[in-house]
């Protein structure tokens, strides 16, 4: 456990079950659940996983990175990395233990997004560096909360193209759910098909996306796949006795 770690850890452990209720908007089975898991968090003998095993969500239920090949796999632990709100810049091969937590949430008074916006960026910028690449581009599927946490500033003076990946449907952004699953596609996508350069991932086509437009949008370049509506399955005729 961190030292930027440990504080949020102690802090969630003396929260009562209400207060994780109300923070994460929870019901009170999800809320009992959250509150056992920080009650035993750092307990020996704890269950972990690595990371694109251990999160869960619409995303994550995209990527599915239980029925990926290994070359997926690998490919998934040396280019992704979550941004995370317990323990910053994650590998997707670092080991995690279940905790309940959002972005939004505080230390104290300090929202978590700028809490790590230090020391993510700095994360960012030295493993860039220490890989040695000569071309730096990060691609950004994270969501407006999570990406909260990166100085894009500061990487953009360390030589660092950030490019975002959108998604639109019927010619607008894509719904917040759509949104989520387009992300784990996306991310499904590239490592199935080893992706690793701008041009490579603008050949992204599941689920009916395909690459449509580059655009300067604020401080980073977008990358904007699009589809159409995806028809809704029939519903079922009810059958009468």
């Amino acid at each position: 456990m961190t030292a930027l770690t440990l504080p949020i850890v102690t802090q969630q452990k003396g929260f009562s079950k209400a207060v994780i209720k109300s923070q994460n908007k929870l019901s009170d089975a999800l809320a009992d659940r959250a509150k056992k898991m920080w009650e035993t968090y750092g307990a020996s003998g704890n269950i972990s996983a690595p990371a694109i095993y251990g999160f869960a969500g619409m995303a994550y239920d995209k990527l599915d990175v239980q029925t990926l090949g290994r070359p997926a796999v690998e490919y998934l632990a040396e280019h992704l990395r979550i941004v995370d709100p317990l323990t910053g810049w994650t590998k997707a091969s670092d080991s995690i233990e279940p905790y309940r937590l959002e972005m939004t949430n505080k230390l104290g008074d300090v929202k978590l997004q700028s809490y790590w916006k230090e020391a993510v960026s700095t994360a960012v910028i030295t493993e860039f560096e220490e890989a040695g690449e000569k071309e730096k581009i990060l691609i950004n599927v994270a969501s407006d909360e999570y990406w909260g946490c990166i100085d894009i500033k500061r990487l953009k003076e360390a030589g660092i193209k950030v490019i975002k990946a959108d998604f639109f449907q019927d010619g607008k952004r894509a719904p917040g759910v759509n949104l989520k699953m387009a992300r784990g596609l996306f991310v499904r996508w590239a490592s199935e098909n080893n992706a690793k350069s701008e041009g490579e991932l603008k050949g992204f086509d599941a689920d009916g996306y395909e690459f449509f437009e580059l655009v300067e949008e604020g401080k980073c370049t977008v990358m904007r796949f699009g589809r159409d509506k995806p028809t809704a399955p029939p519903k079922k005729k009810k059958r009468t006795k």
